[in-house]
């Protein structure tokens, strides 16, 4: 390694492009790999990002982990978790939403001020924006609208049964 790249005072890390550290700010506890990840940071604390621009709209925010390219991006709540490509992306602009889980590529990609929706599977929950307190569930899985809130989806619009192996239900 080339110690003269390294800065280990109170600044951040670049190696070879990459941010490493605690973000800007002085928020405490924040863990950043990544170009551009927590790049936004002011007084926000106990937030990790790991991956090109991941948790860039995070300010104040506190209690968020994002892993993966462009997971969390524009994502400005608390307590979301995000894990993958552009999972829980948010729009295009910072988005108030909080206490989201999303795991997949692009899961919970469109969220804008929805709370606790949980998302598991690349693109599940992709077209949520608003909705609140929904579980979504499988590739491609979403829920019924934009809007949608209180809705639990398992599988996208291909299944056609449902069963619970070990037992007799089966629809």
């Amino acid at each position: 390694i080339n110690t003269t790249a390294l800065n280990t005072g109170t600044e951040d890390a670049v190696i070879n492009g990459v941010d490493i550290g605690t973000g800007p700010g002085t928020g405490s506890n924040n863990t950043r790999v990544g170009d551009s990840a927590l790049s936004s940071l002011t007084t926000g604390h106990s937030n990790t990002a790991l991956g090109h621009r991941s948790g860039e709209s995070t300010t104040t925010q506190t209690l968020n982990s994002y892993v993966g390219a462009y997971a969390g991006l524009n994502a400005a709540g608390t307590e979301n978790t995000a894990v993958g490509y552009g999972a829980l992306r948010s729009g295009s602009a910072a988005s108030n939403n909080s206490s989201n889980t999303a795991i997949g590529s692009k899961s919970l990609y469109g969220i804008t001020t929805g709370d606790t929706n949980t998302a598991v599977g690349g693109a599940a929950g992709f077209s949520l924006t608003t909705g609140t307190s929904n579980t979504v569930v499988g590739y491609n899985a979403q829920a019924s609208s934009a809007t949608a809130s209180h809705e639990i989806t398992l599988g996208d619009n291909n299944t056609k049964s449902f069963r619970i192996p070990g037992s007799s239900f089966y629809i």
